[in-house]
């Protein structure tokens, strides 16, 4: 994983937010919940959204998503494109959201990196359009896959209003400026009626419960806000949005119980690209016996662990990925 997120920054690099971006409330009055990398993290006391503040200045943070990230991590953990293969990984998201849209129609996509979502969409009949921060990665999506798509900030896209019977932002929400105005720019793009689907971290699950700011999807330097089932509903229904299906999924139980043994392992998406050992050295500060003894249990356990327990957090939304569709009213 790259070390980027763990340089050290100067105080002339950060902002201060003013107010919670979901309820406006004084951020001064926020509880102060930890600091990782020098940025504290933060939780509004009125409306319990988890944020950053001070975080990176926008150019600073902005120098995360450059040509070297996109060559160096995000396209070795994806590999060789095969329209097929990346088909079948989006085919779940795409058949939810027919579930709302069945006649297709026009798709937006916010956070669209090098296109992969938007090039399944197209094979499964939507016409399809996006935007990307980096400029490398939105000029990669056109030579690659020729899809059309816009580089810069969402905030500042001018399309004509009502023109998407569907927006998508899978994984962007929690790096925006303002989560706020990129729901309202997508509310502003969709037509009534038009469906919203979005995935986020969900920090009101068992990881978050267990790791705190050892979970390493806590990333201040590029993680800007932290969302729960009940912080993502408000924010949707506070600018015109009517949720019509939340869930979680995605826990990763190798990671989450490597992690509360005090060893440094590898999440999901690092080991299954194969970029290095699923665990570092063994830097573990619990005793050997204590892992011993843990690595034993948990062999007799997981059978009933994984039959039993991770269906239960799902149907609790304490698993790591929130997964949400919004109809705009």
């Amino acid at each position: 994983m790259s070390e980027w997120h763990k340089v050290e920054f100067a105080e002339h690099e950060v902002d201060y937010l003013d107010a919670c971006d979901l309820c406006s409330a004084p951020s001064r009055s926020a509880k102060w919940l930890f600091n990782k990398y020098g940025l504290p993290v933060v939780r509004c006391l009125r409306c319990r959204f988890m944020y950053v503040n001070p975080r990176l200045r926008q150019d600073i943070l902005w120098q995360r998503y450059s040509q070297d990230f996109f060559q160096n991590e995000y396209l070795p953990q994806h590999g060789v494109y095969d329209a097929q293969h990346n088909y079948r990984i989006q085919e779940p998201y795409l058949r939810e959201l027919s579930r709302y849209a069945p006649a297709r129609g026009r798709l937006f996509e916010f956070g669209t990196a090098i296109g992969l979502f938007l090039a399944a969409a197209r094979l499964d009949g939507w016409e399809v359009m996006g935007n990307e921060l980096s400029e490398f990665a939105a000029d990669y999506a056109g030579k690659h896959f020729d899809i059309p798509v816009i580089p810069g900030n969402a905030e500042n896209i001018h399309l004509p209003p009502g023109s998407f019977d569907a927006v998508a932002m899978w994984e962007t929400i929690e790096h925006v400026q303002s989560p706020r105005a990129v729901i309202s720019k997508a509310g502003e793009l969709l037509r009534h009626g038009g469906v919203l689907a979005l995935s986020t971290p969900n920090v009101g699950g068992i990881t978050f419960r267990l790791l705190r700011d050892k979970w390493w999807i806590i990333a201040p330097k590029e993680h800007i806000f932290y969302f729960t089932p009940q912080t993502i509903t408000r924010l949707l229904n506070g600018v015109g949005f009517e949720v019509k299906k939340i869930w979680t999924a995605d826990l990763d139980l190798y990671y989450l119980r490597h992690t509360v043994m005090g060893r440094t392992v590898m999440p999901a998406h690092i080991r299954m690209a194969g970029q290095g050992p699923a665990d570092a050295a063994d830097g573990s500060t619990r005793p050997t016996i204590f892992r011993q003894l843990a690595t034993a249990a948990w062999g007799r356990m997981r059978p009933a662990i994984e039959r039993l327990i991770v269906p239960a957090i799902n149907r609790m939304k304490w698993a790591d990925g929130l997964f949400v569709y919004a109809v705009r009213r």
